[in-house]
């Protein structure tokens, strides 16, 4: 079997290895499968995230870029994109492919802790500690909705 194989018997060497190095550091990490279903991001309270080909289970890259705990993370559908969240009140948009930093979206007045695109790719939205849901344009990193316990605003 390829990919991530787990030992059943780690003192057997005649048993599958098990993955090392997950990214998976402490709680508060995060999961998630690109579209196609070739690459697993591993995020964690190391501030990093990590891709890796699911097809092996090496890693492709380390993405760094955020000061305190990465929290959530989420594909665009077009699988291009990672969008990461974290306690550092910022999103990051960021390059699968070369691991470039596209975008960071700084609205939020506390840590960012959910995030998720909409199915066309058209919207991506963030959950924060600062009780608001923010909806963004992806394409242009500008946060166009704010929704709060008790009204949607649109941002000018």
């Amino acid at each position: 079997m390829g990919g991530f194989e787990i030992a059943t018997n780690p003192n057997d060497a005649n048993e599958a290895a098990p993955i090392a190095g997950l990214g998976l550091c402490c709680s508060g990490s995060a999961i998630a499968f690109s579209p196609d279903g070739y690459i697993l991001a591993t995020a964690s309270t190391d501030r990093t995230i990590k891709l890796w080909s699911a097809n092996t289970g090496h890693l492709l890259q380390t993405l760094q870029g955020h000061t305190i705990w990465v929290w959530a993370i989420a594909f665009h559908p077009h699988g291009h994109t990672l969008a990461s969240a974290s306690y550092d009140q910022t999103i990051k948009l960021w390059n699968v492919t070369t691991g470039e930093c596209l975008q960071t979206l700084q609205e939020h007045s506390s840590s960012v802790l959910a995030i998720a695109f909409s199915p066309d790719g058209n919207w991506l939205a963030s959950g924060g500690y600062d009780q608001t849901i923010k909806l963004w344009n992806p394409a242009t990193g500008k946060c166009h909705y704010i929704i709060t316990k008790t009204s949607l605003l649109k941002v000018p």
